[in-house]
C-alpha cells in the first residue's frame, strides 16, 4: 500500500525513509532526462553503458584484449556505417575454387 509523503502517524524506519527517499531521487532524475534533447539523452545512454560496461567478466576480458591491442574495439551501437562500396568480382580461370576444395576433400 502505497503512502503519500508526510502521511501516517507512526514514525517511519530508516530504512522506509531511505527507500523513500531513493524513489524520489530516482523519479527526480527521470523527470530531469525527459527534459533532455535527444542528442543529450544518447550522450547520457553511452556514458551509463560505459560505467555499467564491467558488470560482467566476459566485458573486462574484451577490455583488457582491446587495450593489450590483441582485439579490435567494437564500433558502438547505431554508429553511422557508410554504405558498402561497389563491389567488382575477381576473375578467376579454370574451375571454381569450391569445387577444387571438394575434389582435394575427397
Amino acid at each position: 500500500m502505497a503512502r503519500a509523503l508526510g502521511e501516517g502517524s507512526t514514525p517511519e524506519s530508516a530504512q522506509e525513509r531511505e527507500w523513500e527517499m531513493g524513489t524520489i531521487r530516482l523519479e527526480q532524475v527521470l523527470a530531469e532526462v525527459k527534459l533532455l534533447s535527444q542528442e543529450e539523452q544518447q550522450q547520457l545512454r553511452d556514458t551509463l553503458d560505459r560505467w555499467l560496461r564491467h558488470d560482467r567478466p566476459e566485458d573486462r576480458l574484451e577490455a583488457i584484449l582491446t587495450e593489450a591491442g590483441l582485439l579490435r574495439a567494437r564500433r558502438p551501437q547505431g554508429e553511422d556505417m557508410a554504405p558498402p562500396t561497389a563491389f567488382t568480382p575477381v576473375v578467376v580461370r579454370g574451375q571454381p575454387v569450391s569445387e577444387t576444395l571438394l575434389e582435394e576433400r575427397r
